[in-house]
């Protein structure tokens, strides 16, 4: 009975999620919380957040968005503080509007995915309104590999279609 209502509704089974990458091993994440608006798709990863902040400016203007709200909203990260031994990674936030929308962090071998994963529509949303914001995670080194380069990909998974934006980093 319970599978009928779900299965007329359009509306995501308890047990869809994201698809894990094979010989993944979850890893933990803390999420630091939203910055400048999107401009230009991408990825980025550094060891310090000043970094990273720099690496988006240099694809992006974002300076002028820093600083045109009031001091108390930290559009660019300036009052996190960095902590040791972390990887920081900036990713465009999912635009959820009336979906379910699933995130995990998986590690296999030299390659770090980010995976959301967007459940159906549950209603009308006009996404033209939508102006998504730069997230920026925190991830600690001692999950990652000691050295080396390492991948870091953003996989959208949405519509059974799988979409990827990549980053490498060397690890020292």
């Amino acid at each position: 009975m319970l599978l009928a209502v779900v299965a007329m509704c359009g509306c995501d089974m308890p047990w869809d999620g994201p698809h894990l990458p094979d010989s993944g091993l979850q890893i933990a994440y803390t999420d630091l919380g939203a910055g400048p608006p999107v401009r230009h798709e991408g990825i980025y990863a550094a060891t310090s957040i000043s970094d990273l902040v720099a690496e988006i400016a240099s694809d992006e203007p974002i300076q002028d968005l820093c600083r045109s709200y009031s001091p108390s909203v930290d559009m660019c990260w300036e009052h996190v503080a960095d902590q040791p031994a972390h990887l920081y990674i900036a990713v465009p936030a999912a635009i959820e509007c009336y979906r379910t929308v699933k995130e995990t962090a998986v590690l296999s071998g030299y390659r770090l995915y980010f995976i959301y994963w967007i459940g159906k529509p549950q209603r009308a949303c006009n996404l033209a309104l939508a102006m998504p914001r730069w997230r920026l995670l925190s991830f600690s080194r001692s999950e990652l590999p000691p050295s080396g380069t390492l991948t870091v990909d953003l996989q959208t998974q949405e519509d059974g279609q799988t979409q990827d934006l990549t980053t490498e980093m060397q690890l020292t």
